[in-house]
């Protein structure tokens, strides 16, 4: 205590000290922000050489928070803006003294911050022992001190000992106090951008290009969010305005965040509702290119303006440009029956259209773009349009739905069926649309992008160069060709006509965006071998196991290609383009297997068996094609005079060569040489044959049976008219015949010509009959005749012997003879007749001519 009290009585000799005030988290509802207490003179003195009656002056400036109805106007570090206000509150007080007192006007700096008094002179300028107020900060505050002053006078009786005696009067005592204001200026920044603030589009789409270039209609969507300290805080005084200059683009839509947080939704025509969060002063305007005038670059400016509740206290200028360009999409496209379908006829399996998007083309129309392929573009594909044709065969008809045959054809429409991506395509050999064209294609910056993106509504979209496909279905399609009841072709030829199109985008009502025809291939691409195993009664022989193979013919395999590889050389002759091959026959540049994304379109190349027993049941599938170089003929209308001047000499090349030339619907009519290889075994017997099959019909189902029993029956007997002659009839339970055996005696079929030769018409599935003569040796005896078919089945009879006179019966009746022909020898006799009356009429008719011009 007695430090303490040292301490103070040096502060009272020195005149003055400070009273510190502990304000910490002080901010809010009014209270004190800062304070200053100065006091000036000193207590009772008697010493030896001094007397001093007691006298104090005291200087307390205390400041408070202003408010903006709830709003404080200053910053939550006790910081003040430009404009930014407080209120104070200036005390001055003596203790002890004479009655000299003398308070002083308050002062500030800058002088203007409160009311000011004059400067303070004793006995001269009086102020108010207190004053209360509030302090505004001037809204040009540009920086330096901000301060308040007072001060305060009084007078002490002092007396002082010196070698005359004894000194005394009234001295001035005076007391000052100073309270720093701290100002900050705000210094107002604005971002803007677009880069990941992109619409999106009713189907799904990205409203803007990879590179950052914008279509017209696109909706250019640019953020704006402002900075200066304590921003979210001073929410309710400090306000921000913004001017936009943005012509001739059109503001769509905006928004401003008017509070700390704003999350808020906007709603365009024509694109899902985006949503985003915000603090004060943020949000989002959207503006549109709406002519195709407005293609180039534009500068987007905002002008922010900052307010103190009403005086503007900062600006800032921001800007951004956006570069609105040209619609031109460059494609290719491919056109082929979807034969993965794996339905009969090409009428009921889709239309496929593989594409190739190059970029979308910029020309000097846009002196702000660069000129050339830009391969960071999107194309959209949302609307097509589609006509059919058909001959009937002399005259073409629409046969869309719409025009011509209406009784078939109202209700069949093409439709979108769906669209896939491909992943993404390398070309093994780069390919340009031109040559032109490829030279100044602008590389992409995204080459590990997926191009290709699937929207809602029948839509697909190209993010950048590369590769996709759209599948059409044309349901009803094989009903209007083709009279299911006659069965027979109401047309032939029959092609749709579709162009794929952007539709209202880019500025553009439509955009064509690919022209192709796709004439419908009219040949069989599958149908069904049945095969079933039967016992001596006809039923079913669940004992027997079936396997069927069905494999190329080997002897052909040198003309024959698959399927997928005449696609794959057809597309790479057709159109260079290495990837249309790969996404439509998943074959690369060597013809070897390639993963394709959602699968390739052809078939696979793997041979088909399958196995079972009593009955099996396979769906087979067109896999290979054959050499046109057997059936020339119906290639006479496909190739061009000026490029083929010996017919003859180009179909006499190989496969490759005689089918790559020709349009590829009338390449897949290519018949197909099959093998097939069945095989029975019931435990006891296994046999297998090969049914050649060199033009392999697809437009048949092919059922085959099995007989592998032991006890079949033989209809087989002596000729009544004849009996050296046996009259066998087919049986078509056992099938047909490869050897018989007459009393041990063998008949089968040589090639060579050998003395027991089988008759080859037991080898024929007939209902007529076949005769065969009885060895002289066994003429009278008991015939035990045992007959073997295919499958190793065998069926035996047993004819009694006959009398030696029995051998020279009577001739023959003629009239009953003729009831005994087999089948072929009634057509022959048919045929015949048939002629003689058509040479009967012509001369006859010739005769009458001759008479009448007479």
């Amino acid at each position: 205590m007695k430090f303490a009290s040292l301490f103070l009585a040096v502060l009272f000799v020195l005149g003055t000290f400070v009273v510190p005030l502990n304000i910490n988290d002080s901010y809010g509802d009014g209270i004190l922000l800062f304070t200053v207490h100065r006091v000036a003179g000193s207590g009772d003195v008697n010493t030896d050489d001094l007397i001093k009656e007691r006298c104090f002056v005291h200087v307390q400036i205390d400041v408070y928070s202003a408010h903006h109805g709830p709003f404080h106007r200053n910053n939550p570090d006790k910081t003040f803006y430009p404009g930014d206000a407080f209120d104070y509150q200036t005390t001055t007080w003596k203790d002890g003294c004479g009655e000299f007192w003398q308070p002083c006007p308050i002062q500030s700096t800058p002088n203007n911050t409160v009311p000011n008094g004059p400067n303070c002179v004793k006995n001269s300028t009086f102020g108010n022992e207190s004053d209360s107020g509030t302090g505004v900060i001037d809204p040009g505050y540009a920086g330096g001190q901000i301060s308040l002053s007072k001060r305060a006078m009084a007078e002490q009786w002092v007396c002082t000992r010196n070698d005359s005696g004894w000194n005394c009067g009234w001295r001035t005592v005076s007391a000052s106090a100073t309270q720093a204001v701290p100002g900050r200026l705000p210094d107002l920044t604005v971002d803007m951008w677009t880069v990941g603030e992109e619409f999106t589009e009713d189907a799904g789409y990205t409203s803007r290009n990879l590179d950052e270039s914008y279509y017209v209609w696109d909706a250019i969507n640019v953020v704006h969010n402002p900075f200066y300290e304590f921003k979210n805080d001073r929410v309710g005084t400090i306000f921000i305005e913004y001017e936009k200059i943005h012509d001739p683009l059109v503001l769509e839509d905006e928004f401003f965040c008017d509070a700390a947080f704003c999350v808020n939704t906007m709603e365009i025509p024509g694109f899902l509702p985006w949503t985003q969060s915000f603090d004060y002063g943020g949000g989002n305007t959207v503006f549109n290119a709406t002519s195709l005038d407005d293609i180039g670059e534009h500068e987007i400016i905002y002008i922010a303006r900052l307010y103190n509740i009403v005086p503007q206290i900062d600006e800032y200028t921001q800007s951004i440009e956006e570069l609105v360009v040209e619609y031109f999409p460059i494609y290719e496209s491919y056109v082929y029956p979807v034969l993965r379908d794996d339905q009969r006829l090409a009428f009921d399996d889709r239309i496929g259209y593989s594409l190739h998007y190059f970029g979308n083309e910029s020309t000097d129309a846009n002196p702000d773009d660069v000129i050339g392929v830009h391969e960071d573009r999107r194309s959209k594909i949302n609307d097509y349009f589609y006509s059919t044709w058909g001959a009937d065969p002399w005259e073409f008809d629409f046969i869309d739905g719409t025009v011509g045959k209406s009784d078939f054809s109202d209700d069949v429409q093409l439709t979108w069926d769906e669209a896939h991506d491909v992943g993404i395509i390398s070309n093994e050999v780069p390919v340009g649309k031109s040559v032109e064209i490829a030279g100044e294609l602008i590389p992409t910056e995204f080459p590990e992008m997926v191009p290709y993106e699937v929207g809602e509504h029948g839509t697909a979209n190209f993010l950048k160069s590369g590769y996709g496909k759209v599948n059409f279905s044309y349901d009803g399609i094989l009903d209007v060709v083709l009279d299911q009841e006659k069965k027979i072709p109401r047309y032939e030829n029959a092609t749709v006509f579709n162009t794929l199109e952007s539709a209202f985008f880019a500025g553009h009502e439509v955009s064509f965006l690919t022209n192709d025809e796709h004439m419908y291939p009219e040949s069989f691409f599958h149908n069904t071998i049945r095969v079933t195993a039967v016992n001596s009664d006809g039923e079913q022989d669940d004992s027997v196991n079936i396997s069927i193979n069905v494999i190329p013919r080997e002897e052909d395999t040198e003309g024959t290609l698959s399927l997928n590889q005449y696609v794959h050389d057809k597309i790479i002759f057709d159109t260079d383009d290495d990837g249309f091959a790969q996404i439509i026959a998943g074959l690369d540049m060597d013809g070897n297997d390639i993963v394709v994304v959602n699968d390739h379109e052809i078939y696979p190349l793997d041979d088909l068996a399958i196995n079972g027993n009593g009955f099996v049941s396979l769906e087979k599938t067109r896999r290979v094609l054959s050499s046109f170089t057997q059936y020339d003929t119906i290639l006479d209308q496909t190739f061009d005079s000026n490029e083929v001047t010996d017919i003859s000499d180009k179909y006499l090349l190989d496969t490759e060569d005689a089918l790559l030339p020709i349009p590829l619907t009338t390449g897949l009519d290519a018949l197909s040489p099959y093998d097939l290889e069945i095989t029975g075994d019931n435990g006891i017997i296994k046999a297998t044959n090969i049914v050649e099959h060199p033009w392999y019909d697809f437009s048949i189902d092919y059922d085959y049976q099995i007989n592998m029993d032991d006890s079949n029956a033989l209809d087989i007997k002596r000729d009544p008219a004849n009996p050296r002659v046996l009259i066998y009839k087919y049986d078509k339970n056992f099938g047909v015949v490869t050897s018989l055996e007459i009393n041990g005696i063998v008949f089968e079929n040589d090639d060579d010509g050998g003395e027991n030769m089988l008759p080859s018409c037991f080898e024929i599935k007939s209902s007529g009959t076949c005769i065969i003569s009885v060895p002289e040796s066994e003429y009278l005896k008991e015939l035990e005749i045992v007959a073997t078919n295919i499958w190793s089945g065998t069926a035996v009879v047993t004819l009694p012997e006959i009398d030696e006179t029995m051998l020279n019966p009577s001739p023959p009746n003629p009239i009953t003879s003729i009831f005994d022909l087999v089948l072929y020898e009634w057509v022959v006799i048919l045929l015949v007749l048939m002629f003689t009356g058509w040479v009967l009429y012509k001369v006859f008719r010739n005769i009458w001519k001759s008479q009448l011009d007479n």
